[in-house]
């Protein structure tokens, strides 16, 4: 069995290229049978092109998404149901619930969170004292925005 995989690590970062690297060695002479194939490409999941390759059939077997397309995929058939494996995993309910909760839909898991971000507001101080608000009291709800 073949399994190709996205989002190598590129070269210029060589701590998470050989950790990604020797993840790939264990779960092989763990599993000699599979032959994992990892692709190296930056971004490893391209807006522009991330709806074609899934059409088109061109998306690895293990890909990374932003968290606002996983309902995307999930809707169009496009993943599998890792419920039954994810009992293996045994950090994964250490990831906050909000993250687990993105890749779930019907009770089913769909996804693995492996990173988390957070968005945030940055406003220019001297704008906003030139517009007659306070920069030291910034708008704290989206309404206010």
């Amino acid at each position: 069995t073949r399994i190709t995989v996205n989002c190598m690590p590129p070269k210029s970062a060589k701590v998470d290229r050989q950790f990604f690297e020797e993840e790939i060695a264990a779960f092989e002479r763990k599993n000699p049978d599979i032959d994992v194939v990892p692709r190296d490409a930056f971004p490893c999941q391209d807006p522009k092109t991330f709806d074609a390759k899934l059409a088109g059939g061109q998306m690895e077997d293990v890909f990374y998404t932003y968290f606002t397309d996983a309902r995307h995929v999930v809707d169009i058939g496009q993943a599998a149901d890792l419920t039954p494996y994810v009992k293996e995993l045994r950090s994964y309910g250490t990831v906050q619930q909000q993250l687990r909760d993105i890749y779930t839909v019907d009770g089913k898991i769909y996804g693995i969170p492996r990173t988390g971000y957070s968005m945030g507001l940055i406003y220019n101080r001297a704008l906003f004292e030139k517009a007659g608000l306070d920069p030291d009291r910034p708008p704290a709800t989206w309404d206010e925005v």
